[in-house]
């Protein structure tokens, strides 16, 4: 699966995106908590919840860093 970014017109596989723990974590947090409308604006319906399921793993419930320490 293919994640696109607007802002900066980027792909990135999921996987790609575990290679860091940080990132891996925190985008786990924000599918997980994304509202209803937004998940069907994305087009994220269909692969949420196994996405969610998925990146689990790398989320051990700490602390997150703030944005701009991110690896």
């Amino acid at each position: 699966m293919l994640f696109f970014s607007a802002l900066d017109a980027n792909f990135i596989k999921v996987a790609e995106l575990t290679t860091s723990p940080q990132w891996a974590k925190c985008f786990h947090r924000v599918l997980k908590t994304l509202p209803q409308p937004m998940v069907d604006y994305k087009e994220l319906a269909r692969y949420r919840n196994t996405i969610v399921e998925w990146l689990s793993r790398f989320d051990d419930d700490s602390p997150t860093l703030p944005t701009t320490a991110l690896e």
